[in-house]
């Protein structure tokens, strides 16, 4: 039996307000709200789905518009959907970040994109291959010919940040004792300004421990902005966390996303089927975030995502 059109408002009001409450005030304090938030969000709409079609077929105009702005508020905070849009800024650099999986796919076809897009600052996460699998990182660095001006590069544990641009400095932060992920941090000069890069890849859990309220990449979150300067900064990687939680707020109350200036969720994760944002770049407030995109690779399970950045004149 179908109830009335406001039974139904009134289920999506709650559950909208409970997602809002674990999002925002409960964080991943408990099992289930970390379960809640590092869950795909697409199921969580349906109440309001359900509502909103209610209303249609019972011809309740007010309970429809309620629950079309209450779906509204949904994709925009919770799925993540960005209304952004490039700035009309002339970039001075641009930054890529993908997962190459071990060299486990295509790995043809991701040194072909790499190429095409020539990022002034390449970012590798699960940069170690397979045996008998293509190396990435040292065949851009070892083929000066795939690059118009070739690469340099350091490699950590599974991550691999390579550049256009001369290198001057870099240092490895451990966040975690006994997991090899490893924050792995670079100065370059660009444009005669000093920039720093990092690259990262969040470990899922503590040794030891279960990860039910997600405490393992909060720590990380918190160990990578005490050791990142706070000026003329860009970071990224797979940080195994989507665009919400405490994890996500630490970063962003520090520095800002790239992904402000996107359109759309930009989910990075699979890469046949993406349904999360898991692969972020990052930028200090000096720095301009004028474009994001997303790029398939055909090469490994997480998508590209591609930054361009300009500095503050």
């Amino acid at each position: 039996m179908i109830r009335s059109a406001l039974f139904y408002t009134i289920v999506s009001v709650i559950w909208l307000l409970f997602l809002a409450l674990s999002e925002f005030v409960i964080n991943e304090s408990t099992s289930f709200t970390t379960l809640l938030t590092y869950s795909p969000q697409h199921l969580f709409i349906i109440p309001m789905v359900v509502a909103f079609f209610v209303a249609l077929s019972q011809k309740q105009w007010l309970h429809l518009i309620i629950n079309a702005a209450l779906a509204f508020v949904f994709v925009y905070y919770f799925m993540g959907y960005g209304f952004g849009s490039s700035q009309p800024i002339k970039p001075d650099f641009n930054v890529m970040t993908l997962n190459v999986k071990r060299s486990k796919g295509d790995t043809d076809k991701i040194i072909g994109m790499i190429n095409n897009i020539s990022p002034d600052f390449l970012l590798l996460q699960e940069a170690v291959p397979l045996e008998e699998r293509m190396d990435i990182p040292s065949t851009l660095i070892g083929y000066k010919n795939i690059m118009e001006t070739g690469w340099q590069g350091v490699r950590i544990a599974d991550v691999a940040l390579l550049t256009k641009h001369r290198i001057t400095d870099w240092r490895v932060y451990q966040p975690i004792q006994g997991v090899d992920r490893q924050f792995l941090i670079v100065d370059a000069i660009v444009n005669k300004k000093k920039v720093t890069a990092a690259c990262v890849h969040f470990a899922t859990k503590i040794p030891g421990e279960s990860d039910s309220n997600g405490k393992s990449r909060v720590l990380q979150a918190e160990k990578l902005v005490e050791c990142l300067p706070g000026a003329n900064t860009v970071f990224g990687g797979d940080f195994n966390i989507p665009p919400r939680g405490s994890a996500y707020s630490t970063l962003a109350k520090n520095f800002q996303d790239a992904a402000i200036t996107a359109q759309g969720t930009g989910y990075t994760y699979p890469e046949l089927i993406p349904i999360m944002r898991l692969d972020h770049i990052f930028s200090s407030h000096d720095i301009i975030p004028v474009s994001w995109r997303r790029v398939k690779t055909g090469g490994s399970d997480h998508c590209a995502v591609v930054a361009e950045f300009a500095f503050s004149r």
